[in-house]
């Protein structure tokens, strides 16, 4: 009987990394001992990886051959149906399948040898004992919008995972500037943080009324008014591209690194107790 062709998914081999940077690929013992998965107690992924290399074996073509079936069950593998299209889907139904390994806390990961499970059972009431699939990546990427993560493979031919697209502005809206037609919103450009001023094409008399207001952007939105990072007069905001029918974009990009936390403050008058509007805080 002719041996389907396998496509198994571990949930825990590669670290997710920026197309555009430089990508991480394991491809000896060494490397692993240089990454964070796997390492912190009690996390089991390391030895379950070990143990399911420990039954495949690379033909001529470099393909991976498993010794074992995971459609039919072995070692607790079973069929991971991909409803949610996390994966690329399969050419061929009929001789690939994607089978998921590595939930301890069910019958069928019986099977598995001792030393892959004991973190597990030593640690009963840890919420992390049957957890391994997420790490982190420093890469050298700014924080701009549509910035995404995919995991490939080695040769990056196949796209595995689409991570979604970056929201340069947090997933916030714009926070409406008090007894004004206007907003103001905090976002990020090439790492830093910036605003943007909404002012509706109606409201003809901004400069006039906004001629002493300045927004002022703080590292911690807990931080008192006069102690904010740096700021910039509204009307020094400089005009973006004509786009939207209703209202005028104006922007300023500042010194301050976008941090969590981070938020932007609009003051009417030079006094500090004039606040019209304040930014949800920063929080990715």
């Amino acid at each position: 009987m002719e041996r389907k062709a396998l496509l198994c998914i571990f949930f825990l081999l590669l670290p997710l990394a920026l197309v555009s940077a430089d990508i991480p690929v394991l491809n000896s013992i060494s490397d692993l001992r240089n990454i964070e998965f796997g390492h912190r107690f009690p996390r089991h992924g390391l030895m379950l990886l070990h143990f399911v290399s420990g039954g495949l074996y690379v033909d001529n073509n470099d393909v991976l051959i498993p010794t074992f079936l995971p459609e039919r069950g072995d070692w607790g593998f079973h069929y991971f149906n991909n409803y949610e299209e996390l994966f690329p889907p399969l050419q061929d139904q009929n001789r690939q399948g994607y089978y998921a390994v590595g939930n301890i806390n069910t019958p069928t990961a019986y099977p598995l040898y001792p030393y892959v499970t004991r973190s597990y059972y030593f640690t009963p009431g840890n919420l992390e004992r049957n957890m391994d699939s997420y790490g982190t990546y420093d890469s050298n990427q700014y924080l701009n919008h549509g910035l995404q993560v995919k995991l490939l493979s080695k040769d990056g031919s196949n796209v595995f995972i689409t991570g979604p697209r970056y929201d340069d502005a947090d997933g916030k809206v714009p926070v409406g500037i008090e007894g004004n037609d206007a907003s103001l919103q905090l976002y990020t450009k090439d790492g830093y943080a910036c605003a943007q001023l909404f002012i509706s094409k109606t409201f003809t008399d901004w400069q006039t009324d906004f001629n002493y207001s300045w927004v002022a952007f703080y590292s911690n939105h807990k931080d008192a008014s006069n102690s904010y990072y740096t700021y910039e007069y509204a009307v020094r905001f400089t005009k973006q591209d004509d786009t939207n029918i209703k209202y005028d974009i104006y922007s300023y990009v500042s010194s301050l690194s976008i941090q969590p936390g981070a938020q932007a403050r609009f003051f009417l008058t030079k006094t500090y107790d004039s606040i019209l509007a304040e930014t949800t805080p920063w929080e990715r």
